[in-house]
């Protein structure tokens, strides 16, 4: 409890208040622990108990104690706290420790109460040590008899159940607290005033990771006086846009930027309606009034929830000595299906309507002193807002939301009391037995049964046969020689079968398959050395993008397609200006997916254009891909493996039966070394250069080159050879600890590639580690047991926090619930860093249970990260439960669903010309330009907007004796200015050549950022010009309507402009010529 007034002030009173929601199912038990004293009460399901704390909970002054108040119950409560004096109180929600995080923004009132009381914070730790504890202040506070300066930070240890309060006489808002640990913030003020008398305020806030984006703001009632008002503040945390509508007022945007707080004025009657594109904190401050008679309230501080953290039933509690009140934010459509204590509510309620919104507010008196109820809604999510009065005094907070009953999978629903043995696709009818009658769980919907995890129909169930159960779709073989092939689709069909080359009939994981026969392993590791499938070596050191192995001549097989790209650079690593190469990225498509690592990003993975998080499941599992020791793995159902450790070495491994059925710079698998460099039409080669660059691939806009040859390639001196022998002879060590592996994988060229590189990077310790890992990885991949190589001077291997380094390291030692469903455990180890006691493996890293990812539809989710769905309908967003939890949402008018940079979003609609003369609206109808001449693309049409105009012209000019056009220059107009870029992006402004960057006075900024010309306007153009004839046009929202040329508007109405069935392309584009061009036709 944060201080409250000042010290020993009469008629104190520190009450925690428990309640047990409606749907618990037997009587809780709670015990509160305070000061070294526990105190034990049991509560009925929908009742509520309170418990009064000795007056030493309350901290005093600005320094660390050790009153935390430790609240523990048997089953899921609401709790909320009342920190009351004589005239001065407040009330707030106490947020469960799973709820707390590492990140927060104070807030303190602002007060015109003087220098008498303070702005106060507090951070609460909880069980673990959490020392390092950050705060950046922003104000002059004083602790533990040490000044620290507004800017400055303030570093605090905490020890188990420790809190601090820090008090400034200075406005703390926006100060940002970052701890290694989650930890509990209250914020408020000693005793704060504006219209009436002083009043304690405080709040417990939530965590940056849970702000939401919504917002309805009711007013309250308490002002007779027209010319006073409450406050609503809004925080931030990063640079963040916030659309703001009040009630009878158009609406705003408000750019904000990082720990930014915002005062808006909040007046009787008027509602306000917030969203915004990034989390944000809001708060609403009562200023105190007059109510008549020469009563009024004091001041008092409450959250404002987001509209995604509504619940559909909540606890009351009314104060003894309070006029109480509750503020309800409904949506409209929903406002007849209240109960109270399981009773209709009345109907007397007079609701207002939010505009621009589908919700609607009301207040409700419901009586003077001590009360409790429960208030609820069947389906729909609602906010409540507990309030109180009395004399020179107030209390405010939301109430106290009763846990949901979870979001439960598709074609499921929740019940109280649920069957504890369901139906399932192997026994419908469920056992007829069954020990556990009544379970609190997700049960099937009518019609569906338990298949797996999953509720399917039964007409979906798998097949009976011959005594055992096959899952719908499950392709099995029943006798032992796999000359037979059944699928199970509602019923068995069955048709003769054998298995294929190098292939034989097993049972492999309880299931009988045709296995195939060995394998294939290719190593590209250093700079890069090669060792192909058929144990071929030899160094190849090209810059550009190859194939390094892919399935050839599989027509007539069952085998299934599949390529491996690799990307290389320069190793910069090695010298400024080096000859050799190293791997950039490694990319694989198998089964219509593209997957990509790329060097040093680590944890992730672009799967199909998108950066997702490791692991992800694709394909029901034929795709996975996840980190194991210190590398990233690419698996298929088909035996595919390809490993990268995103710095040195890749694996490249098929089965056995791809033996003759690949191509590319791992060469074709046939045993066979003297027809290895195989060409992609079957011909043979014997030079290494005419082999690699027939397996180049062609990326547009990139320069490489395909590497050195024979006495053109750097050498290593022979006095040097001799040193770094030394240091790689530990490969080769007949007493080392890699003899084990020996006689499986020959050390020599590894040893070999070792020195050569060692000595081409000048003894670089990095490369040397990172070439003896080459054949740990090897090794390991082949099942060999090696003992730990590393010592605390000798290539340590860094491990990241709540881990330590093992030699031999399962990733689903301690995994995060959830992370076995998403990917198949390997049964091998690799070296790398397990984690430590208490810790669990989240698929990258080791955490707290509490903090362990959600693993949802083959992909993970990180706490707090949202994901848009491939049409960017539904955004689903990962909680702190663990749970994915998705929402309905769509793009605005002036955005279409993208992906940029590999993130999937709603983007302002972009009209695109690119080098071909090819040509794309807003409304992304394209078609190709196929005349020469000069095109007003886009131009302000809106006559009223004069300081806002433009106009964008493109000219446009045959590319060769292709027929292709490509752009000759861009010109865009302003009032005062006309810039024109060419395509060598020699720049002029008024007709006078410059050198960029510019920045006009009127905002107009014209840049290159990567090869790309940008030329911007701050009140919403932006035009880019890539040195590949690439030009991008966007316009912000509010010009949707006001803009017209060939990239036609974003709002389309009416004719919808672009080629179409009666015209082409280039009979829409000669509507908009340019007139003040010369003609070129």
């Amino acid at each position: 409890f944060m201080q409250n007034y000042i010290e020993d002030y009469k008629g104190s009173s520190f009450k925690i208040e428990v309640a047990s929601p409606p749907t618990s199912l037997q009587p809780t038990k709670v015990k509160v622990t305070a000061l070294g004293k526990v105190y034990e009460k049991t509560v009925d399901p929908g009742k509520s108990v309170s418990f009064d704390l000795p007056k030493g909970v309350e901290m005093i002054g600005s320094k660390k104690n050790f009153p935390t108040v430790l609240i523990e119950a048997s089953q899921e409560v609401t709790v909320l706290s009342l920190n009351y004096k004589k005239e001065t109180a407040d009330t707030s929600v106490v947020y469960p420790v799973k709820d707390w995080g590492t990140e927060y923004f104070i807030f303190t009132p602002m007060s015109t109460a003087g220098d008498r009381f303070s702005k106060e914070f507090s951070i609460i730790n909880y069980k673990e040590k959490n020392f390092g504890v950050e705060v950046y202040l922003t104000a002059p506070v004083t602790f533990q008899r040490q000044k620290y300066f507004a800017g400055s930070k303030l570093t605090i240890d905490l020890l188990p159940f420790e809190s601090v309060q820090i008090q400034s006489q200075f406005d703390l808002s926006g100060t940002n607290v970052i701890s290694k640990f989650p930890v509990g913030v209250l914020s408020g003020h000693s005793c704060t005033k504006k219209y009436t008398g002083c009043n304690h305020v405080y709040e417990q806030l939530q965590p940056v990771k849970s702000w939401g984006k919504e917002f309805i703001v009711a007013p309250l009632p308490f002002h007779k006086d027209i010319n006073r008002y409450d406050s609503l503040y809004i925080q931030t945390s990063q640079f963040t846009q916030v659309k703001v509508i009040q009630t009878g007022i158009d609406f705003l945007t408000l750019p904000m930027f990082p720990g930014q707080s915002l005062e808006l004025i909040v007046t009787w009657p008027n509602s306000y309606y917030l969203s915004a594109d990034k989390g944000i904190q809001v708060l609403y401050e009562f200023n105190g009034g007059d109510i008549g008679k020469k009563q009024y309230y004091d001041p008092f501080l409450f959250t404002i929830l987001p509209t995604d953290q509504f619940s559909t039933s909540y606890s009351l509690e009314g104060q003894a000595g309070f006029h109480n009140m509750f503020v309800m934010v409904a949506l409209t459509k929903d406002l007849g299906g209240f109960t109270v204590d399981k009773l209709p509510m009345p109907l007397k309620i007079e609701w207002h309507k939010v505009d621009g919104t589908e919700y609607s507010w009301a207040e409700v008196l419901y009586g003077t002193g001590a009360s409790f109820h429960q208030i609820a809604h069947a389906n729909s999510p609602f906010a409540i807002y507990s309030i109180g009065g009395a004399y020179a005094n107030g209390y405010g907070s939301p109430a106290s939301g009763n846990p949901d009953a979870p979001e439960c999978p598709e074609n499921s629903h929740y019940e109280v009391c649920g069957r504890g043995c369901p139906a399932t696709c192997e026994d419908p009818e469920g056992p007829s037995m069954c020990n556990t009658s009544c379970v609190k769980s997700c049960m099937c919907d009518k019609g569906y049964v338990l298949n797996g995890k999953k509720c399917v129909p039964l007409s979906q169930c798998g097949c009976l046969y011959n005594d055992k159960y096959y899952k719908n779709g499950q392709v099995f073989h029943p006798n032992g020689l796999c000359q037979e092939e059944c699928t199970c689709n509602g019923k068995v069909n069955c048709v003769k079968f054998s298995c294929g080359p190098h292939e034989t009939c097993e049972v492999k994981n309880g299931v009988r398959h045709c296995q195939a026969v060995g394998k294939g392993v290719c190593t590209i590791s250093g700079d890069p050395h090669y060792k192909t499938f058929d144990n071929s070596l030899y160094d190849f050191q090209g810059t550009c993008t190859y194939t390094a192995a892919q399935g050839c001549y599989l027509e007539g097989t069952r085998l299934n397609p599949f390529s491996v790209v690799v990307e290389n650079e320069k190793w910069y690593a090695m010298s400024n200006n080096p000859k050799v190469s190293v791997a950039k990225l490694v990319a694989v498509e198998v089964y219509g997916n593209t997957l990509v690592l790329r060097k040093n990003q680590a944890g992730m993975i672009m799967v199909n254009g998108i950066m997702m998080s490791l692991p992800v499941n694709l394909n029901n599992g034929a795709v996975q891909a996840y980190q194991e020791g210190t590398y990233d793995v690419i698996t298929t159902d088909f035996g595919l493996r390809v490993t990268y450790d995103l710095v040195y070495h890749i694996i490249v491994t098929v089965p056995g039966n791809y033996r003759g059925k690949t191509c590319g710079l791992c060469g074709n698998f046939n045993d066979n070394k003297n027809d290895e460099f195989q060409l992609p039409d079957g011909k043979v080669t014997k030079d290494l250069l005419t082999f690699g660059a027939a397996w180049k691939i062609s990326v547009p806009h990139v320069v490489c080159e395909d590497g050195c040859s024979g006495e053109f390639c750097p050498k290593c001196e022979a006095k040097k050879k001799l040193i770094f022998e030394a240091d790689c002879s530990i490969i080769t060590n007949p007493q080392g600890p890699f003899v084990a592996c020996h006689n499986v994988i020959d050390p020599t060229s590894y040893f070999r590639d070792c020195v050569y590189d060692v000595c081409l990077s000048e003894g670089d310790r990095k490369v040397l580690c990172q070439s003896i890992s080459a054949y740990m990885i090897d090794c390991q991949d082949f099942g060999v047991n090696i003992s730990n190589w590393r010592t605390a001077t000798f290539c340590p291997l860094d491990c990241p926090a709540n881990s330590h380094y093992q030699s031999c390291s399962e990733i689903c030692a301690t995994p995060c619930p959830g992370l076995s469903d998403i990917i198949t455990c390997p049964t091998t180890c690799a070296e790398g860093c397990a984690c430590n006691v208490d810790y669990y493996f989240n698929g990258t890293g080791c955490v707290k249970c509490d903090m362990c990812s959600c693993y949802h539809k083959g992909h993970t989710y990180k706490i707090g990260e949202s994901v848009l769905s491939e049409d960017c309908q539904e955004l689903c967003t990962c909680s702190t439960s663990g749970d994915v939890k998705c929402e309905a949402t769509k793009c605005k008018a002036d955005e279409s669903c993208q992906v940029k940079d590999g993130q999937r979003g709603c983007y302002l609609k972009k009209c695109l010309l690119e080098t071909n003369g090819a040509f794309t609206l807003f409304n992304e109808r394209s078609g190709a330009i196929t005349a020469m001449g000069a095109y007003e693309i886009i131009k302000v049409c809106d006559n009223a907007l004069v300081e806002e105009w433009f106009r964008v012209v493109v000219t446009l000019q045959d590319c060769g004796k292709t027929g292709l056009k490509s752009v000759v220059a861009v010109y865009v107009y302003f009032n005062d200015l006309i810039v024109t870029v060419n395509s060598k992006h020699e720049t002029w402004i008024n007709g006078k050549k410059v050198t960029l960057p510019r920045l006009m006075s009127n905002e107009v900024s014209v840049k290159v950022n990567d090869k790309t010309v940008m030329i911007e306007r701050m009140s919403g153009l932006q035009v880019s010009y890539s040195l590949s004839q690439e030009i991008i046009v966007t316009v912000s929202a509010h010009m949707a309507d006001k803009v017209c040329g060939a990239c036609g508007r974003l709002n389309p109405s009416g004719d919808i402009p672009g080629p179409s069935l009666n015209r082409t392309m280039q009979e829409y584009m000669d509507g908009w010529n340019a007139p003040d061009f010369p003609a070129c036709r």
